[in-house]
């Protein structure tokens, strides 16, 4: 295929719109039809979603015989400012397939010390950056725990609903029941199915 080798950059969850992509079916495709490579941007996934790297992430063939890895994406980058609520400038890039990281992934925009040292070193040490952010996210990690993750995306899920309510009985009055607890959940969902919520 003329495609094969290409990069493709997928959104995991489209930022203006929140539409939740269906990314390892559209990876699967891309790498078995077209032999392309895959990344993601998974700005909105950190916290909003499970994120099962083993499972999303490639072994770095087109084959897939690594029980370790048994996804299509190649690539996997998201910030930690968003939804997991770090102070800006933490991001995080998956990938374990050792080509990429040893050609398209070889050189970082900033280059410094440890440019030689690893994948790691490569992108730790780039300049003279306030490693605050970095430095706040085993604490982050530890405050999520706590908070129990599933917990709080059911909420962010029961907020998003109650806010698609809250539009519906606005613009379009008698729709769906409104009163209160006494909504009707059947036709939110559906609304916001019809959404793409």
């Amino acid at each position: 295929s003329s495609l094969e080798g290409s990069l493709l950059v997928l959104d995991h969850i489209t930022s203006n719109t929140a539409i939740h992509m269906p990314i390892s079916t559209i990876a699967k495709h891309a790498k078995e039809k077209y032999g392309m490579i895959v990344a993601v941007d998974g700005a909105h996934g950190l916290l909003s979603l499970p994120l099962d790297m083993p499972n999303l992430l490639s072994a770095g063939t087109n084959s897939h015989n690594n029980a370790a890895n048994e996804g299509y994406v190649d690539i996997y980058l998201t910030n930690a400012h968003k939804w997991f609520s770090s102070p800006r400038g933490a991001a995080l890039l998956f990938c374990t397939n050792p080509f990429l990281r040893e050609t398209i992934l070889r050189q970082p925009a900033v280059v410094s010390h440890g440019i030689d040292d690893g994948f790691l070193s490569r992108f730790l040490w780039d300049g003279c950056r306030d490693y605050t952010a970095q430095l706040s996210l085993p604490v982050i990690a530890d405050f999520w725990e706590q908070m129990e993750v599933g917990v709080v995306r059911k909420e962010m899920q029961y907020n998003l609903l109650e806010g698609v309510r809250i539009l519906i009985s606005h613009w379009h009055p008698g729709k769906c029941r409104d009163h209160g607890d006494d909504a009707d959940a059947e036709c939110v969902q559906r609304y916001s199915a019809e959404a793409g919520v």
